[in-house]
């Protein structure tokens, strides 16, 4: 709330990601810092995304720019090929 430019949560659900930015929106008000210039990033599982496919949204209503994606491969290709299908099933 005092120096930070960015913010990672972790994975949460909405609830308390909301909570938290609740929190850390007062917290940065009281020291006449605006919230809305935070860039905030979120970790994410793949399978949870393809699941729910209005999470993406939700999460950028919340204010999220962008989404870091857990990626299990073993080899470069494989987190390659790992990647290529999180794209084709979650961008329309």
């Amino acid at each position: 709330a005092d120096l930070g430019d960015g913010w990672l949560p972790g994975p949460v659900d909405a609830n308390v990601f909301q909570e938290r930015a609740g929190e850390l929106r007062t917290m940065m008000e009281e020291r006449g810092r605006d919230f809305s210039e935070l860039y905030i990033s979120m970790t994410g599982d793949p399978a949870d995304l393809k699941a729910h496919p209005n999470k993406i949204k939700e999460l950028e209503d919340f204010g999220v720019h962008e989404i870091i994606f857990f990626m299990t491969a073993p080899t470069t290709d494989g987190s390659i090929a790992e990647m290529a299908a999180i794209a084709d099933s979650l961008i329309s």
